[in-house]
């Protein structure tokens, strides 16, 4: 796979943002994919991130000649490039984007030019000098003899009198915990553990949790991949190798795009896994899906789940991928308000148009608040590439695959993962490598389908 953030000779590298209505009809057309930005202007971009997209705010990591950039889209819009240089930052890691729509907010793991690393948040538009920090590496834990050791996994969501800020952490002594700080009116971080390795693992004879992934913050709940860890963790090799917390969670956003094993979102090798939520108020802990409830895969009669990936959130709505105890590896959607699991699609289910299944399901999905989930899937002869379902009543449609040409550029590469879909603007963002002969070029596109018309609006 192309690693994130590095470039081939003969490719052509394109981050894309496609707009498509919700109905079947409409996202199956094929997108025509019109470049906004790249670097064929003096000074552009070498390479970027996986884009991530909430509401009508696009947010990516752009490579520039000494320089990383987070820059932020509203629309049509660059509104804001944050730079490595002139910032407080020197390095920036994992991040997570959050906004109304009148405002955004970035938690971003990431080194400040004090050499202090941890997860601070960056308001839309303000001076970096005015970011809040979370928590930082080396800080006391609240009730705890020891201190912060590894930080990863930041979500956000935005109060209307604040912030919200979920993450993983470990201290010193390896305890393990997700923890949520809360900002009121701009005042400081107030930290508080949402469930450690002391909580129970729900249906379970004794056994707790220990391996905690990808916390999921909302108004009243969070969502996340929890375990009794297992014979080793997919991302322990990172850690064992001594690479510290930022510089492991650089390792990790270097290879996503990867199709191995060991960067599969399934986590095959954790012991009583699940998906979990929390509520916020009470504290109770409810599974969605786990081995330990023995949780029925939907449509699969009496086969149940045997490893999970982290969950997706938006509004009431979390998904992620399951692999069945009959083999089958699928995607899921979690209805919180009607307390409904069901399948999106799994790898005995046929390609739109084709009279073969999918392959697999390597790097999730991506769920809106509609519900509306959408997904990368390796697929025979030339249909990799990005699907969607717009709800449990509807078809999968196929959006975009590897018989896809982009100003007479053949692909070469389909990048999609978790955040890239969002229905408050109807827009999936993707990583696109094209095959070209010359130097690179990279791009932010965007599409719409206005009654099954297309309209650039980037």
């Amino acid at each position: 796979g192309y690693p994130v953030l590095s470039l081939c000779r003969s490719t052509i590298a394109v981050a894309m943002r496609v707009l498509a209505g919700l109905s079947a009809a409409a996202w199956a057309k094929a997108p025509a994919l019109i470049p906004v930005a790249n670097n064929t202007v003096s000074g552009g971009p070498e390479a970027f991130s996986f884009p991530k997209v909430h509401e009508r705010f696009t947010v990516f990591n752009g490579k520039y000649s000494g320089e990383d950039r987070l820059e932020v889209y509203h629309g049509t819009e660059l509104i804001e490039a944050v730079s490595t240089t002139g910032s407080i930052y020197t390095y920036f890691g994992d991040f997570d984007v959050g906004s109304t729509p009148q405002r955004y907010a970035v938690a971003l793991l990431a080194e400040s030019t004090s050499g202090k690393s941890g997860i601070f948040v960056h308001s839309g538009s303000t001076s970096t000098d005015k970011d809040q920090v979370v928590v930082e590496l080396g800080a006391a834990m609240p009730g705890r003899n020891e201190t912060f050791a590894y930080l990863a996994d930041p979500s956000i969501f935005l109060l209307e009198d604040g912030v919200r800020v979920a993450f993983m952490a470990k201290g010193t002594t390896d305890y393990r915990a997700v923890y949520m700080g809360t900002s009121k009116n701009g005042g400081p971080f107030e930290l508080e553990v949402v469930v450690d390795e002391t909580s129970g693992i729900p249906g379970d004879k004794g056994y707790f949790f220990k391996c905690f992934y990808g916390p999921q913050v909302t108004m009243d709940s969070l969502v996340f991949f929890g375990s009794h860890c297992g014979t080793k963790s997919i991302r322990g090799p990172v850690d064992d190798n001594g690479y510290g917390p930022i510089e492991a969670e650089a390792m990790r956003r270097k290879v996503v795009g990867s199709t191995t094993a060991a960067d599969h979102v399934l986590k095959v090798d954790h012991l009583d896994a699940g998906i979990f939520t929390v509520d916020l108020r009470s504290k109770a802990i409810h599974p969605v899906a786990s081995m330990s409830a023995a949780t029925k895969v939907p449509g699969k009669g009496n086969e149940t789940f045997t490893s999970f990936s982290e969950p997706v959130v938006s509004g009431s709505f979390a998904a992620f991928a399951g692999l069945s105890s009959g083999g089958a590896v699928g995607l899921y959607r979690y209805d919180s308000k009607r307390h409904a699991l069901s399948k999106v699609v799994d790898t005995t289910d046929t390609v739109p148009g084709a009279d073969f299944p999918y392959s697999d399901f390597p790097r999730g999905c991506s769920v809106g608040a509609d519900g509306a989930v959408a997904f990368y899937a390796v697929a025979p002869s030339d249909n990799t590439g990005i699907f969607a379902q717009d709800s449990a009543a509807h078809p999968v449609a196929k959006l975009l695959d590897m018989n896809t040409t982009v100003e007479s550029h053949t692909l070469d590469y389909i990048g999609f993962g978790a955040e890239g879909y969002t229905a408050d603007a109807e827009s999936i963002v993707t990583y696109l490598v094209l095959l070209n002969a010359s130097s690179p070029i990279l791009g932010v596109w965007e599409l719409q389908h206005i009654r099954g018309e297309s309209r650039v609006v980037v």
